[in-house]
């Protein structure tokens, strides 16, 4: 997590205010997905596969060290996920980029099969 919000700090100085075009977003997501290594180990059961541009926004791709039975009752483990995650955006300063430009964040897990689980979408406009 902690390479996570090293990427995610780099992207507070280039823009501090106002809105920049889709490309730019991705240009900008794109540098931080290029300088990452990957896996990163998020928790103990957790690891974040892989990163990807979306038309504007970034895509975090995990895989969970479990099969999807073994999860429990998915819909609320999704659903307290995402409250987590809307919480660090809408509080956290090194989100202010994401915030500022309305980028979406989206949120896709997969089990260790490799098999689909959920996935999610965030942006500032839920703060």
């Amino acid at each position: 997590m902690n390479k996570l919000l090293a990427g995610l700090i780099l992207l507070i100085p280039l823009y501090s205010l106002g809105s920049i075009s889709n490309a730019e977003v991705r240009n900008e997501i794109q540098e931080v997905i290029n300088a990452s290594t990957f896996p990163q180990s998020v928790d103990a059961v957790t690891d974040l596969v892989e990163m990807n541009t979306s038309t504007r926004g970034i895509v975090y791709i995990y895989q969970v060290n479990y099969d999807q039975d073994q999860l429990g009752p998915i819909s609320t483990v999704m659903k307290n996920l995402e409250q987590q995650n809307l919480n660090t955006l809408c509080t956290n300063p090194v989100m202010d980029w994401y915030k500022t430009n309305d980028v979406d964040m989206i949120y896709w897990y997969f089990d260790k099969s490799e098999n689909f689980v959920s996935s999610f979408t965030i942006n500032s406009n839920r703060c």
